[in-house]
């Protein structure tokens, strides 16, 4: 089924060229029919007046419309009458002939079928017509109607293969009309989208510089936070190790403050035991002192046989008062002693009681530092993960910026070659 072609812009601009040439050709003929005409002897404003008339009726149809397909019919009209007044004023020279031969040619520039049909038929009318009305205008001899038939064969002739390049010629211009359509339409589309994407490349290009820069400071700050990490290992480490070695320590105060529980408490039970003794001593010491005050009573009653003993029962009386004073103040310091060995085992007992609590404080610290230990570990892998990922995305925001770089200067491309594109269309619009 045979769709009716829309004409394009290429199409209509080189209809109204060729049109615009055709009447410049036709123009032209005007002062050669003239020369012609005088010399042969005829009128040159006759010719003059007549090619005025057979240009009029196509300048009037392409001026009102540049691009009008009328105007390839008026202007075949109009060559063909052109074409037959030069046979005429030529006073129907064979030679003369030749011209309406180019111009049926010529016509095959339009690439339509039409205007050479038209042409052709309009060239046949004028043989036939003025070889009945006015033969000599046609030929320089007395032609027969046969001779006119040949004639018309020859134009046939040339009209049908002029019909075939027409038609091929007209494809060739309605594609190339198709193409620098599609063309100029693509290298606005290509002008476009590159100067989007050039736009868009380069914005992404300034987003991926930024980012790569505060990706750079990140991992700078990642870096050192890394650093830091390490240093708190270190740290919890050492801090570690020096509970490990404070908790021994503690272990021993412990074992020597419970050593000295014990010694503190043999101590009290030694100076109970010392002031038993001493109190014995103090009985003693007493019994002792009224046993010589009987012996110096006896020794009074004796007389003079009593008075040696009387010395002796004296002397142990002393002794038994200096025994019974020593034995006081021995006691006294025993209870002054056994008074402090208490105040001893209390502050023992309250120092037993304080190295519990830090021993008890001492076994947390270590657990929260056991704790802070692994965490600071955790933190360093976590740190180190971190570390590498933010060098892998700091590469990739390089890569990233490289190929915002690469397509902003793929876009500047784009963008040249769509110029060169729509100077190719402009060449075809030429």
């Amino acid at each position: 089924m045979h769709h009716e072609h829309a004409e394009t812009q290429f199409e209509q601009n080189y209809t109204t060229k060729v049109n615009l040439y055709g009447l410049f050709l036709l123009a032209l003929h005007l002062p050669v029919l003239a020369g012609v005409a005088w010399a042969m002897q005829g009128s040159p404003l006759l010719a003059l007046g007549i090619g005025v008339v057979l240009l009029a009726g196509p300048a009037i149809v392409v001026l009102q419309d540049r691009s009008s397909q009328m105007g390839a019919i008026a202007i075949a009209i109009s060559a063909m009458g052109m074409s037959a007044l030069a046979i005429h004023v030529a006073g129907g020279l064979i030679e003369a002939h030749f011209e309406l031969f180019v111009l049926i040619a010529l016509l095959t520039v339009y690439g339509r079928v039409a205007p050479l049909l038209v042409a052709g038929t309009t060239i046949a009318l004028h043989h036939v017509i003025f070889w009945l009305w006015l033969p000599t205008s046609v030929f320089n001899y007395k032609a027969s109607f046969t001779m006119v038939l040949l004639h018309a064969f020859f134009v046939i002739l040339e009209v049908i293969p002029c019909c075939w390049i027409a038609n091929q010629f007209g494809r060739s211009i309605r594609a190339q009309g198709i193409v620098a359509e599609n063309l100029s339409g693509a290298a606005e589309q290509v002008t476009s989208s590159s100067a989007e994407i050039g736009q868009a490349s380069s914005r992404l290009a300034e987003s991926a510089c930024q980012q790569a820069a505060t990706i750079e400071e990140t991992c700078a700050a990642s870096v050192s936070l890394s650093d830091i990490c390490v240093q708190n290992v270190k740290v919890t480490d050492t801090a570690l190790q020096l509970m490990t070695s404070m908790d021994e320590e503690l272990r021993t105060v412990n074992s020597d403050v419970e050593v000295m529980k014990g010694v503190v408490q043999d101590l009290v039970v030694s100076s109970k035991k010392i002031g038993a003794v001493v109190g014995l001593i103090d009985g003693i010491a007493f019994q002792t002192q009224i046993l010589s005050l009987n012996a110096a009573i006896e020794a009074a009653s004796a007389g003079a046989y009593g008075a040696g003993f009387a010395v002796v029962a004296q002397e142990v009386g002393r002794l038994a008062q200096a025994s019974a004073v020593a034995a006081t103040d021995t006691g006294a310091l025993i209870d002054l002693t056994l008074q402090n060995t208490r105040t001893g085992e209390a502050a023992v007992l309250a120092l037993t009681n304080a190295m519990a609590r830090v021993n008890g404080t001492a076994d947390k610290v270590k657990t929260q530092i056991v704790l802070l230990q692994g965490t600071s570990h955790e933190q360093q892998t976590s740190g180190a993960t971190i570390k590498q990922a933010m060098m892998q995305l700091g590469d990739a925001a390089q890569a990233t910026a490289a190929g915002a770089e690469e397509t902003s200067a793929a876009g500047a491309c784009l963008t040249d070659q769509a110029a060169t594109l729509k100077g190719i269309v402009e060449l075809l619009h030429a």
